[in-house]
Order: C-alpha cells, then sequence, then structure tokens
C-alpha cells in the first residue's frame, strides 16, 4: 500500500506570499501569451472578458498548487476545459494544466497522482475534441498527441515524488540505525557500571555473611565496602544516563561520565575488587595512550574482573598492562576452575566491540593449567610514551 509523503501540505489555508507572487506573475504572463497566439489562428472565437477571466483565474490557480496540489488541479482543469469549450484560441493556458499536474505528481502518492492526472487528460482531451474545428481524423490525432504529452509532466513528477520519498525512507533508516546503536551503547555502559558493582557487592556480602559470628571485624568491613561499592556504582550510573541526555548538546557530559575511567583509575578499580575478597595482582607499565584507547582499556578490564567475580570461582587474579612497540596490551588471567566452552555473553560481547571499535583485537579462552584469560591488543595511533 503507497504511503503520502510526511510532508503532504493540508489542502486548505492561505498559500504563501511566494507562491501568490508567483501565480499573480503566471497570470500576468499566460494573459499575454494568449494574446499573441490568438493573432495566429484563424476561425477562433475572438478573445473578450471572459477569455481573459478564465486565463487569469488559471493562472492565479496556481498559487495553491503545493498548498492543495489536487484541489487546484481540479480548479484548473475546470477552467481550461470551460476555455476550451467555448472555443476560445489554443494558447498558454494549458502550460497551467501542466505545471498543476506536475506538482500533483511530486507531492501525491502514485496512486493519487495518476488517478488525478488521468482524470485531467480526460477531461482536457474531451473539451479538445468537441471543438471539432477540422476533420474529424484529425482531431484524433491531436488528441492522442496532446494525450501523451500530457504523460510528460507526470512522470518527471513522479519522478520526483518518488525519488524524495528514497531519500527520506534513507535518512529514517540511517536514524534508525542510529539509535539503534545508541542503544545498545547504552546497554553495554549500564552492564559494565551496574554489572561490576553487584558483582562485588555480591561478593562482598557473601564475605560478611560467612565471616559476621566469627570475625565481626572483617563483617564490618566488608559492609563498608558494600556501601562504597553501591554509591560509588550509583553514582556512576546516575552520572552516565544524565550524559546520555545531555549528549546532543554538548560532549562535557561524556567527558563527565568517564571522568573515572582509564588506565590512572585501574588501581582504585583492582583495590575495590580487591575488598570484595578476591586477591588480585596488578602489572602496569606507565604508558600513555589516546583518550579512547585508555577508555577501553579501562573497561576491558572492569569487565573480565567483573566476570571473574561472578563466574570464575577463582582464588587469584592477576592484571597486565604493558606495550608491545605499537600496541597496547591488556590482560587479565584467573585461577579458577575455567570452562572448557565459551559461551560469549553480552559482557564479553560489549568487550569484543568495544575492543574491535577501536581497531584492536580480543582474546578469551581457559587456560591449559586451569582459569581463564582475556587478553585484548590495542593500537596506540598517536599516543605518547
Amino acid at each position: 500500500m503507497a504511503h503520502p509523503p510526511p510532508h503532504r501540505r493540508r489542502s486548505t489555508g492561505v498559500p504563501s506570499k511566494l507562491d501568490i507572487g508567483i501565480a499573480v506573475a503566471a497570470a500576468a504572463l499566460v494573459l499575454f501569451g494568449t494574446m499573441v497566439a490568438a493573432t495566429l489562428q484563424d476561425e477562433i472565437r475572438p478573445l473578450d472578458t471572459g477569455a481573459a477571466a478564465l486565463v487569469v483565474l488559471a493562472g492565479l490557480a496556481l498559487a495553491w498548487r503545493r498548498r492543495a496540489p489536487v484541489v487546484a488541479l481540479s480548479v484548473i482543469v475546470t477552467l481550461v476545459a470551460g476555455y476550451l469549450l467555448i472555443g476560445y484560441p489554443y494558447g498558454p493556458i494549458q502550460l497551467c494544466l501542466v505545471f498543476a499536474m506536475f506538482e500533483v505528481a511530486r507531492l501525491r502518492g502514485l496512486r493519487t497522482s495518476l488517478i488525478a492526472c488521468a482524470a485531467a487528460v480526460v477531461a482536457t482531451a474531451a473539451a479538445t475534441l468537441s471543438r471539432a474545428l477540422v476533420p474529424a481524423e484529425i482531431p484524433a490525432l491531436l488528441l492522442a498527441v496532446w494525450a501523451s504529452w500530457l504523460v510528460i509532466p507526470w512522470s518527471v513528477g513522479a519522478l520526483v515524488q518518488v525519488r524524495s520519498a528514497a531519500t527520506r525512507r534513507a535518512r529514517q533508516e540511517l536514524a534508525a540505525r542510529a539509535a539503534l546503536e545508541e542503544r545498545m551503547r547504552v546497554a553495554r555502559e549500564v552492564h559494565d557500571v551496574a554489572g561490576h558493582g553487584f558483582a562485588a557487592v555480591a561478593m562482598q556480602a557473601g564475605v560478611a555473611l560467612l565471616v559476621f559470628d566469627e570475625q565481626p571485624k572483617q563483617a564490618k568491613e566488608s559492609l563498608e565496602a558494600i556501601q562504597s561499592t553501591s554509591t560509588k556504582a550509583l553514582t556512576d550510573l546516575r552520572m552516565m544516563l544524565d550524559a546520555f541526555q545531555r549528549r546532543a548538546g554538548a560532549d562535557a557530559g561524556r567527558a563527565e561520565s568517564v571522568a573515572e575511567e582509564g588506565l590512572r583509575h585501574l588501581a582504585a578499580l583492582v583495590e575495590n575488587v580487591r575488598a570484595a575478597g578476591l586477591p588480585v595482582q596488578l602489572s602496569m607499565e606507565d604508558v600513555a595512550v589516546p583518550d579512547e584507547i585508555d577508555r577501553v582499556a579501562h573497561r576491558v578490564v572492569q569487565e573480565a574482573l567483573t566476570n571473574v567475580l561472578r563466574h570464575a570461582g577463582a582464588t587469584t587474579a592477576e592484571v597486565r598492562v604493558h606495550r608491545e612497540q605499537d600496541t597496547l596490551v591488556v590482560e587479565v588471567l584467573d585461577g579458577g576452575v575455567g570452562t572448557e566452552e565459551v559461551r560469549p555473553g553480552l559482557g564479553l560481547t560489549g568487550m569484543r566491540n568495544r575492543v574491535a571499535g577501536v581497531g584492536g583485537e580480543l582474546i578469551a579462552h581457559p587456560r591449559p593449567g586451569g582459569g581463564f584469560r582475556v587478553s585484548a591488543r590495542l593500537p596506540i595511533v598517536g599516543g605518547r610514551g
């Protein structure tokens, strides 16, 4: 089913000043052209006030060619048909019909424009045939030529309409794809921030429950860590969502939301995981990298450690960050039970997408002696150090 263009205008209302001006100029030119054409034709009804009125009204009707194209075409067809039936000379008044047909085809769907323009051709052709100013076989030929010629404005207008519709659809699809990508990015950000915080809280709560009776001091420390971790996670999540709301206006929100991301904050991240009860060893070279690589590296470590807390049943973990020529290597290894089959979830898929987005490569697989290894190789383009 064909849908009309979304920018269709109302069929009523006052035309714009520009359209009125164009219509007045068209009426004047058509009237002048009609007077010239009358001098070149014999055996016609002389021009009079009625002819001038029909010509001027047909030109003025073009003012509504964009506001109400079908109505404008109907009025012009009526005026042109009446002009021809009365027997006035052929002339530029028929060009008003051409312009009106073009606008109908340009602004309306193919089905509507085809019906309207076909009716216009039939009406004007019937008026032409009824004049019977020449032998019968000649009007039939003229009728065929006239009808064929009127196909041109409709064809050009329909082509413009189809092309415009295709352009709008392409823009809508592009906007929809961008919105989908943004929603996926938001989901990854929420997963990273909330997932890490909840995983740490869960492990800290488990430690507190385990030592609550025998080591109340340790239980208190775990509860304090839970409070600190949950508060930070909620703050980060709130800042991130606020930044997304301001994203269309400026990049300042994004800078704020990632204020605590990057390699320089890995030590705090690792300390947070240690407070959750998982011993983590951090080995990191002093490497200066571009901001985007810096954020991706931080996210990889954060998500990998979150997975260790959730799934590995690990007793230890190790984070290694170093540079190999023009590549930043980020590794997270754990001493958990490991698994023979890796089933990528949202976290692993998000890590892989982030790394691929900056031209890097992510490897995640079980270690031969047990545990799991996540390794990201990130290209340092324009980095320092």
